[in-house]
């Protein structure tokens, strides 16, 4: 772990993981006289699910299709509202 003169607290950075992968981990704090405490909230560890996210080469096309589609909606609607 690392010391952040900023924020005043430790920090550690976990890996980057495949969605839908559950990663366990547990707080284990030392200090110079040997003394330690265990943050594991009445649990062994703490765990978490990664949420799979979609990478910008599926996205942009989807945007796309979608603002597509909500144009030709609302085109569809002006030219009704005119004739109707």
């Amino acid at each position: 772990m690392d010391y952040n003169s900023t924020s005043g607290l430790y920090e550690v950075i976990i890996p980057g993981q495949a969605g839908g992968i559950c990663v366990s981990y547990k707080i284990i704090a030392y200090d110079k006289s040997g003394n330690f405490a265990v943050q594991d909230d009445d649990r062994p560890y703490f765990v978490y699910q990664v949420i799979p996210e979609f990478s910008s080469f599926i996205i942009m096309p989807l945007f796309m299709i979608a603002t597509l589609l909500a144009v030709m909606v609302c085109r569809r609607k002006t030219v009704s509202d005119r004739t109707g």
